[in-house]
C-alpha cells in the first residue's frame, strides 16, 4: 500500500531568548545589577497552498484500467515540491495534505533584579570619639521585561481537482471530510505563543550595623579632712572613681527593592484558518463544475449478517463459517454528495 504526504505547512517561530538575571551587590553598599530585558519572539510564518490532482477511468480519463493518477502543486515561502504518479488504485492507501500556519514562538523572561549588598559597618565608639552609624544597605536591581508571545501564522489552501466520475477517489484524501473551521483541522492556523514573564525586582540590602559604644573609667586620689568625736581635725586620702560613656551608631537605612515591570503581557493572537476546496469538473459529463468546502461523509445506520447458503445453515453462527453483510443503510452528513462509484467502508 502506498501513503502520500503533500504538505505546504508554515514554520514555526522563534522563541523569545530570556534575559539574564542581574548580579548581587557585592561590595558593602554596593546596588544590584537590573535584569537584562527578553528578547522577541517571531511570529509563525504562514502556510503556502496544496493543490492536488486525481484521475481514474471512472471519469473517462486517459489512466490505464484499474489505475489511479496522482499530481501534486506543493508551495510555501521556502518550500516547492511536484509530484506525479500513476499506481494501480488497489495500491492507493491515503492521502495526508495540509497547509497548517506555523506557531508563533513563546514570550521570553525577563532576567531577576540582583539583590543589594549590606551596608559598611559603622565606626566603634572610642574614648575620644562617638560611634559612627552603619551605611545604607545597596538598592536592589530592577527585573527585565518579559516579552508578548508571537502571532501565529495563517493557513495555507488545500485543493483537491477531481472530474465528475472520479469522486469516490475523495476517500483516500484524509482530513477533508471536515471543513476549514475545524479545530485542528488540515488548514488550521497556527497556534499564537504563550506570552512571556516579567523579571522580579532584586531585594534591598539591609542597613549596615552601627558602631558599638564605648564607656571606661576613670580614678584619682584626693585628701579631705573630717573631725573625729573628741574634736580633732583629720585629714585621709581617698580614691574617687568617675564613669564616662561615648554612644555607638545607628543601623544604616535599608535599601530600596528593585522595580518589577508593571506592563500586562499577552499572549499571541491564532493564524486566521485557511480554505479547502474540493473541485469538481464537469466538462467530461457535460455538466456544471462545482467546488464545495467539504466532502461527503458517509456514517453507517444499520446492516444484518447472514449465513452462507450450506448445509451448515441453522441461524446460528459458529467459528469458521462464513457469514455476509448485506442491507447497508448508510447517511450521508457531509458537504457534497453521495458519489454514484464505488465507496469505502471499514467494518469493526
Amino acid at each position: 500500500m502506498i501513503k502520500f504526504v503533500f504538505a505546504s505547512d508554515g514554520a514555526r517561530g522563534l522563541d523569545g531568548v530570556n534575559g539574564c538575571h542581574g548580579h548581587h551587590g557585592m561590595l558593602p553598599g554596593a546596588h544590584g545589577q537590573d535584569g537584562q530585558d527578553a528578547g522577541w519572539p517571531t511570529p509563525g510564518l504562514p502556510a503556502g497552498s496544496t493543490l492536488v490532482y486525481l484521475e481514474s477511468p471512472g471519469s473517462g480519463g486517459e489512466v490505464g484500467e484499474n489505475e489511479v493518477f496522482v499530481r501534486a502543486d506543493v508551495t510555501g515561502l521556502s518550500l516547492e515540491q511536484h509530484e506525479e504518479r500513476s499506481l494501480p488504485v488497489a495500491a492507493l492507501d491515503d492521502i495526508t495534505v495540509t497547509s497548517i500556519g506555523g506557531d508563533g514562538g513563546h514570550g521570553g523572561v525577563g532576567g531577576d533584579g540582583g539583590n543589594g549588598a549590606r551596608g559598611h559597618a559603622g565606626m566603634d565608639a572610642t574614648r575620644y570619639s562617638h560611634g559612627t552609624n552603619g551605611g545604607p544597605g545597596g538598592h536592589g536591581g530592577d527585573g527585565g521585561r518579559g516579552s508578548d508571545g508571537a502571532c501565529g501564522g495563517h493557513g495555507g489552501l488545500v485543493r483537491i481537482t477531481l472530474h465528475s466520475g472520479d469522486e469516490y477517489l475523495l476517500m483516500a484524501v484524509l482530513g477533508v471530510e471536515y471543513d476549514a473551521s475545524m479545530p485542528g483541522g488540515i488548514v488550521h492556523g497556527g497556534a499564537g505563543g504563550r506570552r512571556g514573564r516579567h523579571g522580579v525586582g532584586g531585594l534591598g540590602g539591609p542597613g549596615g550595623p552601627g558602631g558599638a559604644s564605648y564607656s571606661w573609667t576613670e580614678s584619682h586620689t584626693e585628701t579631705y579632712s573630717w573631725t573625729d568625736s573628741n574634736g580633732n581635725t583629720r585629714t585621709d586620702v581617698r580614691t574617687v572613681y568617675t564613669h564616662h560613656h561615648n554612644p555607638g551608631g545607628c543601623c544604616g537605612p535599608h535599601g530600596s527593592p528593585g522595580r518589577t515591570p508593571g506592563n500586562l503581557l499577552r499572549d499571541g493572537e491564532d493564524g486566521a484558518n485557511g480554505g479547502i476546496e474540493l473541485v469538481v469538473l464537469g466538462e467530461r459529463a457535460g455538466v456544471p463544475s462545482v467546488t464545495y468546502a467539504r466532502r461527503y461523509n458517509l456514517e453507517m445506520m444499520s446492516f444484518h449478517l447472514a449465513e452462507e447458503q450450506g448445509p451448515d445453515l441453522d441461524g446460528v453462527f459458529e467459528f469458521g463459517e462464513t457469514c455476509n453483510a448485506a442491507g447497508f443503510v448508510v447517511r450521508n452528513t457531509g458537504g457534497m454528495p453521495t458519489p454514484s462509484q464505488r465507496v469505502r467502508f471499514i467494518l469493526k
